[in-house]
């Protein structure tokens, strides 16, 4: 190979510890320090394009390379970055303050071992939050299990991040309380002020082996988020009430001082007594895409005794269940006794309200309730899906007696259509059961269509039903066309039959066109 050219190569040496110590270099001037063992090169003058005058150190293998922990700078090689109002002179931070920006359970010991870490999550919880001057850092959980024996305490401002349901898992081993959410420190009165608030926890599992838990207690908290998280329970149908598990309790010191405006998003509630509980004051707290299996009740709001006081004036208001699902649930998916503005909306329902869990079917000896019951007005459900075990197997029965999906005070309208084959009946045919437990008032739409005639018909099926008295009124008023005088062909009958102890109104059709293949399509409303 050729060489046309060869360049200058300037070079010095000398001690950089002595005289004057290490001068300054002219651009791509190299320098060897014989005491130090470091080698230096010159940036040249900024009118060449450099950033800054000045050395340059060279790495060699007698450098550590932590020495230069003090130099760490954002995106450095990205000349699009600029993270100071001055292009020549970037933000610089040490290694050190670059590794605290993330804080890990590791950092504060809190081991997957199988050995008790409740001191050592709370020392860490303190620590980071405690008091509220302190830096609102995230708290991240490695995967594993970690155990605990007594109740975590979560003031305001807490993050908790895991590395996901089924990675990060809390095993709680006591009874009582796991997380357990409180006030400000040093506040003798809960107020708005210092209300436990702000608060993120998300992506982690909780086991829990007592049947006297409650999983979050949250005292009043506001503001919050909980995601992907889930709460796996204890509970047995012989249970006492006084043990019932929990997997959300919220609750209230006042209607203003509240869990409110806390949102809830794929929180999945399995196995506990009941999934969220309050019989307090609560007020517009979300529940949006959450899961809740195997439990005596979905969601129970305003159940029970001393009402009247301070934090017991309204029950829960203005809360939304939307976009989740209820499987197994042995009585009510949900129920609200006290409380009004409760929506639950674009829920499914899957074998809710049988009186057992694990099957699709009514067995002897079974009770039944409402899917959602609603005691007081004010509160809705809107295009809810129901999917319950309906048959009474092996009673004698029959397999169509079941109660209303949606009980109360309610306006309840059925989100899917359903269609039935109808055929020639000179005798009463069942079509369908419309379930009843309380006095309402039912519209049933629907559309006949014959395949084998030329007819059609749209109509409404209207019923008043007098649940106290047992009494009714029917009425079906519809469009047709088709033949000639063969409208009323097909015509519609209903009764109240008590199966069981089950009272439902049946409704039946006679048909007198011979050998009719037909279709009936066919939806409710009901207001109670």
């Amino acid at each position: 190979m050729a060489v046309l050219q060869i360049s200058r190569i300037q070079l010095r040496r000398g001690k950089k510890n002595e005289a004057s110590g290490l001068p300054q270099l002219a651009s791509g001037e190299m320098a060897w320090a014989i005491d130090s063992q470091e080698l230096y090169i010159g940036n040249g003058a900024v009118s060449e394009g450099a950033p800054a005058v000045g050395n340059t150190r060279l790495l060699t293998e007698n450098d550590n390379i932590l020495d230069l922990a003090d130099q760490y700078q954002y995106k450095v090689n990205d000349l699009a970055i600029q993270t100071n109002a001055d292009v020549n002179f970037p933000v610089i931070r040490t290694l050190q303050d670059r590794l605290d920006d993330i804080v890990t359970s590791n950092n504060y010991g809190i081991k997957a071992d199988g050995s008790d870490q409740t001191n050592n999550i709370q020392n860490a919880i303190t620590n980071l939050f405690v008091p509220l001057t302190k830096s609102r850092v995230i708290l991240q959980f490695q995967p594993g299990t970690y155990k605990i024996t007594s109740t975590i305490n979560i003031p305001s401002y807490v993050t908790i991040e895991g590395a996901g349901v089924g990675k990060t898992v809390f095993n709680f081993v006591g009874t009582g309380t796991v997380f357990n959410f409180i006030k400000d420190t040093g506040a003798t009165t809960i107020e708005q002020g210092n209300q436990p608030r702000f608060i993120s926890m998300k992506g982690f599992s909780v086991t829990t082996n007592s049947i006297a838990t409650q999983v979050f207690e949250m005292n009043s908290v506001r503001d919050s988020v909980f995601e992907n998280i889930s709460v796996t329970g204890v509970w047995t149908t012989s249970s006492p009430s006084s043990t019932a598990s929990i997997g959300i309790g919220m609750y209230a010191f006042s209607a203003m001082v509240t869990c409110q405006r806390n949102k809830f998003t794929r929180v999945i509630v399995t196995g506990s007594c009941i999934g969220v509980y309050s019989k307090q004051d609560i007020f517009n707290n979300l529940f949006d895409d959450c899961g809740f299996k195997t439990l005596e009740t979905g969601v129970q709001f305003g159940v029970g005794t001393g009402f009247g006081v301070t934090g017991f004036q309204y029950g829960p208001r203005k809360n939304i269940i939307k976009n989740s699902r209820f499987e197994y649930i042995r009585q009510h998916g949900i129920i609200v006794d006290k409380g009004y503005g409760n929506r639950s909306r674009s829920n499914m329902f899957k074998d809710t309200g049988n009186d057992d869990t694990g099957d699709d079917t009514f067995n002897a000896g079974q009770n039944q309730y409402s899917v959602i019951k609603f005691v007081n007005a004010g509160n809705s459900s809107t295009q809810d899906i129901f999917n319950r075990a309906i048959g009474l197997a092996s009673t004698g029965y029959g397999t169509k007696a079941y109660l209303a999906e949606v009980e109360g005070a309610v306006l309840f309208s059925s989100p899917e259509t359903r269609v039935i084959n109808i055929g020639q009946a000179y005798t009463p045919v069942e079509a369908f059961r419309i379930p009843l437990n309380s006095t309402t008032g039912i519209d049933i739409n629907y559309v006949y269509q014959s395949t084998a005639f030329v007819q059609m018909r749209q109509g409404t099926i209207s019923i008043a039903l007098d649940r106290i008295n047992d009494s009714m009124q029917f009425v079906d008023e519809f469009n047709y066309t088709g033949t000639d005088g063969d409208d009323e062909n097909l015509v519609f009958t209903a009764e109240i039959e008590d199966i069981g102890g089950y009272k439902t109104i049946v409704v039946s059709y006679t048909n007198s066109n011979i050998s009719d293949i037909a279709k009936l399509t066919y939806s409710y409303t009901a207001l109670s």
